[in-house]
């Protein structure tokens, strides 16, 4: 029910942001529908019905929200136009300016951690600390993607030349800093990374930076389709073989890049290695009740063919060395390992359906 006036002020509004969804409407044809939903929701309610039924009937007599919309796109062709304009420029802007300016953002922070802590256990911990935030914000993002493309519609929707105006402010302030880090002399971010703090820590941390943003626009371009939010579930469930492979090369990059961390003896470096292909084969295998083998497989051949070919030839440049052999074995016990602690959560989850059944 709409017991006061405010309700039907937000139902009101809710249904003309439904049916603007499409953005083919502009704000006047906004305000005559919503003065079209009041006077006839004011006279079915002096007819005998309440608040809440006049609404959905005053709602079902407009008809269906995407006939609307068709019709709106009729009367106004340049308005959908206009508002693809809009979120091209938004989309550029946001997607190169303010990847870029925190990229400049970090070059100077490190700059003058440099010039503080110099490359002392301090500065490391500092910057190890700042990629660490960098990979969990991220997948912040990732994840809240459907409210900040809410967030970035409805203001496209409210006023779109303010918008694209607003989203130019990150170009702007990057070419300035641009400058200033130009004046200023500053090393690259690569170059801070791996080459001043001289930490095997720091560097593990950037590549984990890389490898994260990557991951990122995986799981963005793989969840296009889904209207579901985001989550271990909604992405390895069913997965696509497409899916599979570049998680699997994300997987062998990250457990690759374990080694620069140059654990003290080789049985660690191992199970730092493992323990990336366990939680991925136990994942595809808790949320997968079939087609478990054929995810693993698919999951793990991009790792055993790379350790295979590259490993060969790295023990070969050593000479008389079998690393390859250790990892590539770690590799299919960590995914056996995997499955085997999958299917028990799996049987689990079966066990809590069944009695949340009776």
């Amino acid at each position: 029910m709409f017991p006061s006036k405010r309700n039907l002020d937000e139902a009101i509004s809710d249904y003309i942001d439904l049916v603007g969804k499409q953005g083919c409407f502009t704000q006047s044809d906004a305000a005559e529908l919503a003065a079209h939903l009041y006077d006839s929701t004011d006279i079915l309610k002096h007819s005998g019905l309440s608040e809440e039924e006049a609404f959905l009937v005053a709602c079902r007599r407009l008809g269906e929200t995407e006939i609307l919309n068709k019709e709106y796109a009729k009367v106004n062709t340049s308005v959908s136009v206009n508002n693809l304009w809009a979120y091209l420029f938004v989309g550029f802007n946001l997607f190169f300016s303010l990847p870029s300016l925190i990229i400049k953002g970090l070059e100077t922070s490190f700059f003058w951690v440099n010039v503080l802590f110099y490359d002392s256990l301090t500065a490391i911990v500092i910057i190890t600390g700042f990629n660490i935030f960098i990979c969990m914000g991220i997948w912040l993002i990732v994840k809240q993607k459907r409210q900040i493309a809410a967030f970035i519609e409805a203001k496209v929707f409210g006023n779109a030349k303010r918008t694209v105006c607003l989203s130019f402010v990150p170009l702007t302030l990057f070419f300035i800093s641009n400058f200033a880090t130009t004046r200023l002399k500053l090393h690259s971010l690569i170059f801070y990374s791996l080459h001043v703090f001289n930490s095997r820590f720091v560097e593990f941390s950037f590549y984990m930076v890389i490898l994260t943003i990557i991951g990122g626009i995986v799981v963005l371009v793989f969840s296009i389709n889904r209207f579901e939010k985001i989550s271990l579930k909604s992405m390895f469930e069913m997965p696509s073989t497409y899916f599979l492979l570049l998680i699997s090369v994300l997987a062998e990059l990250v457990a690759a890049s374990t080694r620069i961390l140059q654990f003290e003896n080789t049985l660690t470096s191992l199970l730092a290695f493992g323990l990336i292909y366990m939680l991925g084969a136990y994942f595809i295998t808790v949320y997968n009740m079939r087609n478990n083998y054929r995810y693993l497989i698919t999951f793990s051949i991009f790792g055993i063919i790379s350790e295979t070919v590259f490993g060969i030839m790295a023990d070969i440049e050593r000479g008389n060395t079998f690393f390859s052999a250790y990892f590539i074995l770690t590799l299919i016990t960590a995914v056996i390992t995997g499955l085997f602690f999958g299917r028990g959560g799996l049987m689990m989850c079966s066990q809590n359906q069944t009695s949340k059944g009776y």
